[in-house]
């Protein structure tokens, strides 16, 4: 095992806390990376926004401490404060690493204060999320301003995609060597084939029921496909249009609510087919989890999806519309043999790219280098 200087406190995002993963089924899958890099730092702290429920959780966090926000502080002051009210452990600490870029600041507010290395992680890029999703040019001038005033403090940067290291690189102007491509891990011994029959024509989706997710489109495509029905697995504010949607359509849809993620296996095992018709992602943990499982899949021809799914090799992409996406799921479900040869490329994909073996090794490069970075 690598040894490294003792102490690292992770900064999660901005608002979130361990009660947070733990509602929506992913406090085990979120946790699991840190849970491995733990030994290899002697100490592993968690800087959240729960209050002291965040305690509650020490069976599924094999030692890591948590330092919640135990004086119910409005996330905007927590976000100010930790630094300070708790820097008795992040003096201890070796270095500091944030989870995504929103709410970075307070991360590099504890570097400059106790001059700590610090490595900035961000799953997707927030300012240009937050450009997608919330209109108001000040906000996101100021999200814009936040990001970039992180990255450029981080002594490295990390990010879950080609597309997403690129844009960095260039509009915070980033020298190239201090950022990393690091994509989600996937635990494929959870998310494995398990030999069990698959349902005739079910497609399947895990994710929010938000609008980005383009699941209107989903439900149009599936009609005029005999036989064919879908499986929703996940909730989110977009759940009522969606059952008005699959009446109107008289299409088969099964909403399946939030699912916890150790439950996801046996869902995804029997489905033909998953599909993510997305407008846009960074680096889809569904899609690599339903690839783990050998399901063959269908994504959108967007960013981050397509750094993922090469075209006739480990899935299929299409326009991510409801034409294109009737096309796609018309053509694999009439087609067994092409989909076990896509299911089984799709998990030696994630097998070789995307395993916490492989995904531990690459964080534990970048956190030596940072703290060897002058």
């Amino acid at each position: 095992m690598t040894a490294l200087p003792s102490g690292l406190v992770l900064f999660f995002t901005y608002g979130v806390s361990l009660r947070t993963w733990a509602d929506r089924g992913l406090l085990d899958r979120e946790v699991e990376l840190y849970r491995l890099l733990r030994p290899h730092f002697g100490r592993l702290s968690f800087v959240t926004y729960g209050g002291a429920e965040d305690l509650g959780y020490p069976d599924r966090l094999d030692g890591i401490e948590v330092l919640p926000n135990r004086w119910g502080l409005p996330a905007f002051w927590m976000s100010l404060l930790a630094p300070l009210l708790y820097r008795h452990r992040i003096r201890q600490a070796a270095i500091l690493k944030t989870n995504q870029f929103h709410g970075a600041w307070t991360a590099v507010v504890a570097k400059v204060l106790f001059r700590k290395k610090l490595v900035v992680r961000g799953g997707f890029v927030w300012s240009v999320n937050r450009a997608r999703e919330v209109r108001g040019a000040l906000s996101n001038w100021l999200a814009r301003r936040l990001e970039g005033l992180a990255l450029r403090a981080a002594d490295r940067a990390v990010v879950t995609s080609e597309w997403a290291r690129g844009y960095v690189v260039s509009r915070y102007g980033l020298a190239p060597e201090r950022v990393s491509v690091i994509p989600n891990h996937v635990n494929t011994r959870l998310f494995a084939p398990d030999g069990g029959e698959r349902e005739k024509g079910l497609v399947c989706f895990v994710g929010r029921l938000s609008p980005e997710k383009n699941l209107p489109a989903l439900i149009e495509a599936l009609r005029g496909i005999p036989g064919a029905r879908l499986r929703l697995i996940g909730g989110g504010a977009e759940l009522e249009r969606l059952r008005e949607r699959a009446r109107d359509a008289d299409v088969p849809v099964e909403f399946s609510g939030s699912v916890p993620n150790p439950q996801l296996p046996a869902l995804l095992n029997r489905a033909e087919l998953f599909v993510l018709p997305s407008l846009y992602e960074a680096n889809p943990k569904s899609l690599l989890e339903a690839m783990a499982c050998g399901l063959p899949v269908l994504g959108s021809d967007v960013d981050g999806i397509r750094e993922i799914i090469r075209h006739g090799e480990t899935g299929s992409l299409c326009r991510p519309d409801a034409a294109g996406f009737r096309a796609g799921i018309a053509a694999l479900l009439a087609d067994a043999p092409l989909r076990q040869r896509l299911g089984e490329n799709a998990r030696r994909h994630v097998l070789e790219r995307n395993s916490i073996e492989a995904v531990l090794k690459l964080e534990l490069d970048v956190l030596t280098e940072a703290l060897g970075a002058p």
